[in-house]
């Protein structure tokens, strides 16, 4: 794989932590570093001439203000569509998606044909805790819903 194209930062990229408890449970420590310093002009358009997909996670639209991740992922996704390369959000945790679930309503409608999340984000997403009907709902938005919850497993 050719990684040439990758823009070099000063500093440590970044750091992240995985906790898992006992139950199986998991979340992410991080340390952000300058992960979120990727320009939109640092990511050329060939990388999705033979891609099968884009996956994003909502963490890349949730920066500081001047930083430039969010207008480098919308250039990747624009890429992506024009070269008919689906893209594939995954809303990481509920915390972010209820921050503004309607942002992220609007975001999906506009630029997300798979939607990955577990049954707590659907819940922030849709307002529905019942998992079934988050994913139903969820389809009003994209074209396709993955949906894990718990041990039930995936819908």
């Amino acid at each position: 794989m050719n990684l040439d194209h990758l823009q070099p930062v000063k500093g440590p990229i970044g750091r992240c932590f995985v906790l898992v408890t006992p139950e199986g449970e998991r979340t992410f420590a991080i340390s952000a570093g300058q992960m979120n310093g990727l320009r939109p002009d640092s990511i050329p358009p060939s990388v999705f001439d033979d891609a099968s997909c884009l996956v994003i996670s909502s963490y890349l639209l949730r920066c500081k203000d001047g930083e430039p991740m969010p207008q480098a992922t919308l250039r990747a996704i624009e890429l992506a569509k024009a070269r008919h390369v689906p893209v594939v959000l995954t809303l990481g945790t509920r915390f972010v998606i209820a921050e503004r679930p309607e942002f992220w309503r609007s975001f999906i409608s506009e630029h997300i044909d798979v939607v990955a999340m577990n049954e707590e984000e659907g819940a922030a997403l849709t307002g529905e805790a019942d998992p079934l009907l988050a994913c139903e709902k969820t389809l009003d938005w994209a074209d396709l819903v993955l949906c894990t919850a718990g041990p039930t497993g995936l819908y």
